[in-house]
């Protein structure tokens, strides 16, 4: 939540965004992180999965491509 609103102070909204509710973002953690056991030696298991069209841009001032706005989110 606060990166994403982070990134939507800097960068604007993606604009596909616009027509439709959500964020069109998803963090998904599987193995011992997606089953509650992970422990100190545990690796993360994630995946970053975004809904972009390849022509979509944000709304800011500092106007970015979508799928790079997705992609400095999922490195916050």
């Amino acid at each position: 939540q606060q990166a994403w609103v982070q990134m939507v102070a800097r960068y604007g909204k993606p604009n596909h965004l616009n027509e439709r509710e959500g964020r069109g973002f998803a963090v998904v953690g599987y193995g011992k992180l997606g089953g509650w056991e992970l422990g100190y030696s545990s690796d993360l298991d994630l995946i970053f999965l975004h809904d972009c069209p390849m022509d979509a841009m944000t709304d800011g001032e500092r106007e970015i491509d979508g799928r790079q706005f997705y992609l400095r989110l999922a490195q916050r």
